[in-house]
């Protein structure tokens, strides 16, 4: 076993000053809102790999919920603002006070009595670290029994200002510090094939696109960063060691997870383990908790839900409405919705369109699967993960807007939305998980932004129409067979280093792959853009002050072999930027026949497009 009390390091990182700083507010909104994942099948088998030392783990005989992100620096902070305010048990230490990307930087102010806390805002969503046992224990205390007021001393653990020895969780406990057991088989097993990864992010392999760890790492990062584990539980390779409630030796508790500073790959392998004395704190180690899934079940009109053990936060788990236009509740009985529960409206048949408020942040596997004549998705800021398959077989869907807050597209995501035409994916989003859009074969524009890390296997496989796709510098990590399928795939822009797979555009071996630095690309864009604008009819592009008349040249005639008869297909499109194309609406009655037998329509710019072009092809 490693013992990290006295082998820890803190690098010195070098910060640059900030013009201002801004804070997280001591006063915060009751109650505050856990994040849960349920983790299943229960009685699974245990992982027998050798373990360092130790026995076999990961084998639980029941289903718990467990954080879906380490405790953050302002969670923390909203336990320290109710139950700090004398700070008797020490649960703020100067420990925590450590400034950086390799600190908590919460503050203390006022005077002893009436003590108040706070934490920069860019800090706010950082693991928070410097925790003894003993000050994760208490938080679970205080989290289980309502928060607010609460006793932090009783609950889960008889502490009664308990600062040394070994205290075990209480039978029955509600909110808790997860046993090195429900931490293992969080981390490690899949239980869709009963099997056990090498790493924590669900794989047998790890970069730094899927955890935070030497040599790439600078610092702590955001909870929420990496790849999660097969149970979409993120951050529990990496980062930060967090405790569990194993005794070790009989004075010693559990060290589960890897720390940014010290660990390499190596380290972060299933294997690794360690303990601590439960009152050490040290800046590389943090805490997540566990729950049972004790929940209550109630149905209100046309919502179906669970209220979580803790009495926080809602999770839709089915509906019984009549559909059509559908807005999910942002709040039920005084408790924010914060989740869209696996399967809540798999087969939907009669929802056409639906807005998911800012209260939720996670869409659950298969929430929306088959939901055949769904045609409009709006999704709130809020969201963070849209879980595997979570719009799987939406035929329909035409509209998609993704929120802000969305870091992680789940596999699958969206596979099978055949009339899905245009993709926006918003900046922010870090991982394109496995066949996300594979045959969504209507598509043919999508926008990657600059903060896409990965792209899993197939994410773009069978899409058919998609004629082009930039790349961005960001992204590191390429699967398989990400654009086999795109039969009219002809231009691919690459802003990264990045090598693609050998098979990557197998079904297209005439596709062009253009490589540029973002420098280049900027620079090519800016030379060409004022190119376009000095000669728009050179590039077969019109701008509004210059349109007389426009010829189409070669028009394409497609012969009906069925009635012998020709058609011409003509289509304009316009464009604000001369980045992105989409199509000019038209009305029949600004279209006709002239005597001369030409063709006529008018259209104007009704959002201020600049530019159009036109084409002629058949359908």
């Amino acid at each position: 076993m490693k013992h990290f009390m006295n082998h820890f390091i803190t690098p010195s990182i070098g910060l640059a000053v900030l013009a201002s700083i801004t804070c997280v507010s001591p006063t915060f909104a009751t109650p505050l809102v856990i994040n849960w994942k349920t983790i299943g099948n229960a009685g699974n088998p245990a992982d027998t790999r050798m373990c360092e030392n130790s026995t076999s783990q990961g084998a639980v005989n029941h289903a718990y919920n467990i954080g879906t992100y380490a405790v953050t620096n302002a969670q923390y902070v909203a336990f320290l603002n109710a139950k700090g305010a004398s700070n008797d048990a020490e649960i703020f230490n100067p420990t925590m006070a450590a400034t950086g990307t390799d600190g908590s930087n919460i503050s203390q102010s006022g005077d002893r009595g009436s003590y108040t806390y706070n934490v920069e805002s860019a800090y706010a969503n950082l693991p928070v670290c410097g925790v003894t046992w003993y000050d994760a224990a208490r938080f679970s205390n205080w989290l289980g029994n309502g928060q607010g007021a609460a006793d932090m001393e009783t609950g889960a653990y008889t502490l009664n200002g308990a600062t040394d020895g070994i205290i075990m969780v209480n039978p029955g406990a509600n909110v808790y510090i997860p046993s090195i057991n429900e931490w293992y088989k969080a981390a490690y097993y899949n239980g869709a094939n009963s099997t056990y990864s090498l790493y924590a992010d669900g794989k047998d392999t790890l970069t730094p696109a899927d955890a935070n760890y030497l040599p790439a790492a600078t610092g702590l990062v955001d909870v929420g960063y990496g790849t999660p584990s097969s149970y979409g539980v993120f951050g529990m390779g990496g980062n930060i060691y967090q405790w569990n409630d194993a005794v070790i030796n009989g004075s010693a508790r559990g060290i589960r997870g890897g720390c940014w500073s010290i660990d390499q790959a190596n380290n972060l392998l299933f294997r690794h383990v360690g303990d601590s004395t439960p009152g050490n704190r040290f800046s590389g180690l943090g805490f997540r908790v566990a729950s049972s899934v004790t929940t209550v079940v109630a149905q209100s009109n046309e919502w179906s839900y669970t209220i979580s053990p803790d009495h926080t936060f809602i999770t839709i788990t089915g509906y019984t409405g009549d559909g059509g236009s559908v807005v999910i509740p942002a709040s039920i009985e005084n408790l924010p919705v914060t989740t869209i529960g696996d399967h809540a409206l798999s087969y939907c048949a009669t929802l056409k369109d639906v807005t998911i408020p800012d209260s939720v942040t996670t869409i659950g596997e298969l929430a929306f699967n088959a939901c055949s004549t769904l045609t409009s998705v709006t999704l709130g800021n809020g969201v963070t993960t849209i879980g595997y398959a979570g719009f799987f077989r939406c035929s329909a869907l035409t509209s998609l807007t993704l929120g802000s807050g969305v870091t992680c597209i789940g596999g699958a995501a969206f596979q099978d939305c055949s009339a899905l035409t245009s993709l926006t994916i918003p900046n922010g989003v870090t991982s394109i998980g496995d066949y996300a859009f594979i045959n969504c074969s209507s598509l043919t524009s999508v926008t990657i932004p600059n903060s896409v890390i990965s792209i899993g296997d197939g994410a773009f496989l069978n899409c058919i129409e998609l004629p082009s796709v930039m790349l961005p510098e960001s992204v590191s990590s390429f699967g398989n067979s990400e654009f086999q399928g795109c039969r009219n795939l002809k231009n691919v822009i690459l802003l990264g280093a990045v090598q693609l797979p050998a098979n990557t555009f197998t079904s297209n071996p005439a596709i062009q792959v253009q490589a540029y630095s973002q420098g280049q690309y900027d620079a090519n864009w800016s030379a060409g853009r004022t190119s376009v604008i000095n000669d728009p009819n050179h590039f077969n592009l019109y701008n509004p002050s210059q349109v007389q008349a426009l010829n189409v040249g070669a028009p394409l005639l497609a012969r009906d072999p069925a009635t012998g008869k020709f058609k011409l297909t003509i289509k304009a499109k316009k464009s604000v930027d001369l980045k992105t194309f989409s199509d000019l609406p038209f009305v029949a009655e600004d279209s006709s026949i002239n005597y001369n037998g030409e063709i006529e329509f008018q259209f104007t710019s009704p959002d201020n497009a600049a530019f159009f072009r036109l084409e002629s092809h058949s359908n």
